[in-house]
């Protein structure tokens, strides 16, 4: 099969000698946000840094196929949060500090939470983007067999229908089922 152009763009560094080391979202103007991706090259013992402007969705699509680290300035970040309302529905606006949050313990999380159609899930985007219709039906199968032989998945998959169509009530229950799968995963590897 032909590689998409992600892959076709990580092949072609890959065989020119360079390498994504990471991708940066800088900013946000006018709705619109900006990245950068800085590229290493290695030719002998000579090394070249180097970063270029980037669309987010290009500069995040790079780095998850290079396995290069993202990150969001902390200016994006707090102009884009999402605030999840809690339990009761009520959004709560406050922020904690930075050094109350216990980030290990996120990472934990997100490495148990896996989501297996991830890449499935960009490929179909990609495919509707390049209009590859059946392409994006093959993903679109290959994506729900997926999720339904995954519980994590399923209900990551529910809670970000639940988010997008602004039933937060649900999506705090979706949550709630989340953390339950993350404690019993927590307990069997103790």
């Amino acid at each position: 099969a032909r590689p998409m152009t992600y892959d076709f763009m990580r092949n072609s560094l890959d065989a020119i000698g360079c390498e994504v080391t990471k991708v940066h979202v800088t900013e946000i103007k006018n709705n619109t946000f900006y990245a950068r991706v800085f590229y290493v090259s290695r030719i002998g013992d000579l090394q070249t840094e180097v970063d270029v402007d980037a669309r987010p969705s290009d500069a995040l699509n790079l780095a998850l196929r290079c396995q290069a680290p993202i990150y969001v300035h902390k200016d994006v970040a707090a102009s884009s949060a999402f605030v999840m309302a809690d339990s009761t529905g009520v959004k709560d606006h406050r922020r904690e500090p930075a050094a109350k949050i216990d980030f290990e313990k996120i990472q934990k999380r997100a490495k148990r939470r896996r989501d297996p159609a991830l890449e499935l899930r960009a490929r179909m985007a990609m495919a509707v983007a390049l209009e590859r219709y059946e392409d994006a039906a093959r993903f679109r199968d290959e994506i729900a067999n997926t999720v339904g032989n995954d519980e994590t998945a399923r209900l990551l998959l529910l809670l970000e229908q639940a988010i997008a169509d602004e039933r937060f009530t649900d999506a705090v229950q979706i949550r709630d089922k989340l953390e339950e799968l993350d404690n019993e995963a927590a307990e069997a590897e103790e």
